[in-house]
């Protein structure tokens, strides 16, 4: 889909949202490797010619064009793995792309905070910069075995982070490209105010163009664990997209939006529509008494038919394209048997 005015708006499920200018007689390209997705205009960024040296300047230089996005679930755990398996092919991966914007959720690194802080006591947080003190060592871990190393010190970096190791966002800009004129931590564009669980980071070119980083709530299985939440989350996101349409922004949209748009995004389509959470055995996954689920709330998180529709109105109104879909439109899930470990 493409506006009036020749810029196209992409977006990749689950992991990137983007809008940006289309090149000369050409379209985004999209590569995919697992929950990865990069994109990149006709062209390419390889192609241009610059310098990867410095911050660059917020009112010259090229805009970035390629994204890649990937929930970490927990930096400090994924550099201290034994074989070091992930942190190289990570790093193998970015080399080989070298995208001009890197999104990460759930970062789970915690907010700089004084000395004994504790998670929801209230105090004054730094959440753009993660805690590094003597009893907690998971940012000096990350910054000396992976961050401050290549290809990652190519990278500036906008973080976004939690009271304590939980969710959180931190994402990387290419040296040698515009930088961004300002940063916003909220989906309101209120200026200096983090998402307390550091979701969101929105970086704000001088053209007009939004960045956006995002780790969405996961929907839970009933009102008790999480539904309102998750619904509070997606009125945020339409009121930001509409936002964005009337103010005439360019919009990129990265990030784990916890969605499976349509039947063809999950591997067993009616199974995940019937799960309860009843068969995990857990508290928080157990109906209160005397609540009664909707049918269009009953489903595994992230597949419900509310959240699903929801999301159609955010696709619509925001006037965003499933990139993953246009590109690849009959492509599914592979199948691996059993439902239960699909979901794994």
């Amino acid at each position: 889909m493409r506006r009036t005015d020749g810029r196209v708006i992409c977006f990749a499920l689950l992991l990137c949202t983007c809008s940006l200018p289309g090149a000369a007689g050409g379209a985004p390209q999209a590569r995919g490797a697992g929950m990865l997705k990069y994109l990149s205009p006709s062209g390419g960024a390889s192609k241009r010619q610059r310098t990867d040296e410095g911050e660059g300047n917020p009112l010259t230089g090229p805009l970035p064009c390629s994204f890649l996005s990937l929930n970490v679930n927990g930096l400090k755990t994924r550099v201290e793995q034994a074989d070091g398996a992930w942190l190289r092919g990570i790093g193998e991966l970015v080399t080989r792309l070298q995208p001009d914007v890197i999104a990460m959720q759930e970062v789970k690194l915690t907010a700089k905070a004084i000395q004994g802080a504790k998670k929801g006591d209230g105090q004054p947080r730094e959440r753009d910069q993660p805690w590094d003190n003597d009893k907690l060592d998971d940012w000096k871990k990350v910054r000396s075995s992976m961050l401050d190393k290549e290809p990652w010190c190519r990278y500036t970096r906008k973080f976004s982070c939690a009271d304590w190791r939980y969710a959180g966002t931190l994402t990387l800009f290419k040296k040698g490209l515009r930088a961004p004129q300002r940063f916003y931590y909220n989906l309101e564009l209120k200026e200096g105010i983090h998402d307390e669980n550091g979701r969101v980071c929105i970086a704000e070119y001088s053209t007009g163009l939004r960045v956006v980083n995002l780790y969405a709530p996961n929907n839970g299985w009933n009102e008790k664990s999480n539904f309102a939440s998750r619904r509070a989350w997606d009125a945020k996101v339409l009121d930001f997209v509409r936002r964005s349409r009337q103010e005439q922004r360019q919009l990129v949209v990265i990030g784990d939006l916890n969605v499976a748009h349509r039947d063809q995004d999950v591997s067993h389509p009616a199974w995940f529509r019937e799960q309860t959470g009843e068969r995990l055995g857990k508290s928080w996954t157990t109906k209160p008494e005397g609540e009664s689920i909707k049918p269009a709330d009953k489903g595994q998180p992230g597949f419900t038919q509310n959240e699903q529709t929801r999301f159609t109105q955010v696709l619509q109104e925001g006037q965003l394209i499933d990139t993953w879909r246009v590109l690849h439109p009959a492509e599914q899930p592979i199948e691996i048997g059993d439902p239960v470990s699909s979901q794994k």
